[in-house]
């Protein structure tokens, strides 16, 4: 049930579709805004009930879907009222990024101290960021949020909608036959975005020729706080540093050719961690312990146009891009980028 009772059709200022990082920090953002904002999932779920399915997973294991977050992007998390909230639940500070060449000499290296920062950024896991916003939304009065509800059809903007209209809207319906009148519709859900096919947004798309293998594993010299990253033949290897109640762990993203991804998926476990042990180079000793590995496919997508009348298209919606850029999300992958923000 949704934690708002809809009336028949009522009018909101902006309609957030997708309660992803991305429409939740938006919704976030707009706490001050004085604007009535509507957040629409299609899980039927209230956001107490995913907080807690958070917290009952994070004492379990990690999640694999971790995003790398600079200083920058902690700021925005600030405004959002999410990063104090995050802070106490799992963050882990990189200082160090460490990347080479794996079939020649080039090596470089950036360090915190450099750039008189105590950081350069922190790992955090998807799951974590979407906990801390959902804890932070609850407290925003503004932001009202209907769970349940799977967008069927997008009106047009009001064929009144001219310069001398004062309240131009579009009218979005649902698969229960419910409506909606919103001043703006946010399409946030996902590469795959119902909302922006329904909006007539064309994309562009082409394959990578990469499949990328994320888990997450044991590594008996601890992650440094450091971002290891070796560029290979097939494609890039990058350990990222996760901590619980030690810190040897690390997020592993494995950008390889398909049909070498499909080799490492069908090894063992201790075959699989040899193996990333070989790729690693040894330089975090031995590897053990791997969460349950995904492989997924890389796709670019970019939306023709990222706006038009009462609408916009934001995050995976609007574009994804190889996660070695890391400029975006890239939910329908279940992964995020790994790299800076």
């Amino acid at each position: 049930m949704s934690e708002h009772q809809q009336e028949h059709t009522e009018q909101v200022d902006i309609a957030i579709v997708g309660a992803g990082m991305v429409g939740m920090t938006l919704a976030c953002l707009l706490a001050d805004s004085g604007l009535r904002v509507r957040v629409i999932e299609a899980r039927d779920s209230d956001r107490q009930s995913l907080i807690d399915a958070e917290q009952q997973q994070r004492n379990n294991d990690f999640d694999n879907r971790v995003s790398a977050l600079t200083i920058a992007s902690q700021q925005i998390l600030s405004h959002a009222s999410a990063w104090p909230l995050m802070q106490t639940m799992r963050v882990t500070p990189y200082t160090r990024m460490d990347v080479w060449d794996g079939e020649g000499s080039g090596n470089i290296q950036f360090n915190c101290h450099e750039l008189q920062e105590s950081c350069l950024g922190h790992i955090v896991e998807n799951r974590v960021t979407l906990a801390a916003l959902y804890q932070a939304s609850l407290n925003i009065p503004a932001i009202e949020w209907q769970s349940g509800s799977r967008l069927t059809g997008l009106s047009e903007c009001d064929a009144e909608c001219d310069a001398e209209s004062l309240d131009p809207s579009r009218t979005l319906t649902f698969d229960d036959g419910s409506s909606l009148k919103a001043r703006l519709v946010i399409a946030a859900d996902g590469a795959m975005s119902n909302t922006r096919r329904l909006a007539d947004l064309p994309m562009w798309e082409w394959d990578y020729g990469h499949h990328a293998i994320v888990t997450t594993v044991h590594i008996a010299e601890g992650h440094q706080h450091t971002c290891w990253q070796r560029f290979t033949d097939d494609g890039p290897l990058a350990f990222l540093p996760v901590s619980g109640s030690d810190d040897q762990h690390g997020s592993i993203v494995w950008s390889t050719s398909p049909d070498h991804a499909k080799a490492l998926m069908e090894l063992d476990d201790d075959a699989f961690c040899q193996a990333l042990e070989r790729a690693i180079e040894g330089r975090l000793g031995k590897v053990s312990a791997p969460q349950p590995r995904m492989s997924v496919p890389l796709r670019q997508r970019h939306a023709s146009r990222y706006v038009q009348a009462g609408f916009a298209a934001i995050g995976d919606a609007a574009h994804t891009i190889h996660p070695l850029a890391g400029q975006g999300l890239t939910s329908d992958y279940w992964m995020q980028p790994y790299w800076q923000k």
